[in-house]
């Protein structure tokens, strides 16, 4: 039985109802003009029928199955989960595909990413967005088209330095359980991530290094880190050799970041000069 167009009993709606190749098709006709309805339920079924034959169009998935798809292939960081959520808000979940494209991308330079600059967009709007779209154009998927942005053209800004003088004011000027924690980051380079959720299982004294797993590094491999003799001092004057190293760090306040992280970073990317 072909679709056709009924009128409900109970609502009065215009309804496209009907079998095609077995397979039973309903829903609720997008206009109540009785001729409009039909020439809808006349494209539904052609579209059902090319799709058995020819396969499903590229571009007709939308954002939202394709990040689920995405976030399924593999662990993603929360860091990677936050930022997909925050596009998915922004872009919309049940866009289709075929849609998003340059034109996608100056939306959000003009929306949510209006007052950032082009390396923030280009991290945290198109490189994600990039990997989304490229995870579902190729393979068996072949979702939609691969993604083809245009890249932002970055100034690489300056390193503000910490020199040895400036380390050590800052050192002194701060309450004492922070210190180890500020002292190893300036000893080792470490990001602060990777040190607040470090494990006392994850580091070794006696031979003067920590090991941080793939799952905390921003390239997404391990790597271990040498201490120098005045980390080794302060992480060894700590009271307790068990769970994580930093245990005040995980201590989260509902008004706040966890205590004692009220330090802010400056404008730019900070490194202690030797």
């Amino acid at each position: 039985m072909p679709l056709r167009v009924v009128i409900r009993k109970d609502t009065g709606a215009l309804t496209i109802d009907g079998r095609v190749n077995g397979k039973r098709y309903q829903r609720r006709a997008q206009s109540q003009t009785i001729a409009l309805a039909r020439e809808e339920a006349a494209a539904w079924e052609a579209e059902i029928l090319r799709t058995a034959w020819y396969g499903e169009r590229s571009g007709v998935h939308t954002f939202g199955e394709a990040v689920i798809k995405y976030l399924e292939a593999k662990l993603r960081t929360d860091v990677t989960r936050a930022m997909l959520e925050r596009l998915i808000n922004a872009i919309g979940p049940s866009t289709p595909l075929k849609d998003i494209d340059q034109d996608t991308i100056s939306r959000l330079r003009g929306g949510i990413f209006a007052s950032a600059s082009e390396a923030t967009i280009l991290r945290h709007a198109i490189t994600p967005l990039r990997a989304v779209l490229r995870y579902v154009s190729k393979g068996k998927m072949k979702w939609c088209d691969p993604p083809d942005f245009e890249t932002p053209r970055i100034i690489e800004g300056r390193t503000l330095f910490f020199l040895p003088a400036q380390a050590e004011l800052l050192i002194a000027a701060l309450s004492p359980h922070v210190v180890p924690l500020i002292v190893l980051l300036f000893c080792t380079g470490m990001r602060l991530s990777e040190a607040v959720y470090l494990n006392w299982s994850d580091v070794d004294l006696v031979g003067g290094r920590v090991i941080v797993w793939a799952d905390r590094t921003k390239s997404g491999k391990r790597r271990n880190v040498m201490l120098p003799t005045r980390a080794i001092c302060a992480l060894a004057n700590l009271p307790h050799r068990d769970g994580r190293v930093f245990r005040w760090a995980q201590q989260s306040r509902k008004d706040g970041p966890p205590t004692g992280m009220a330090l802010r970073r400056p404008q730019g990317s900070v490194a202690a000069a030797g």
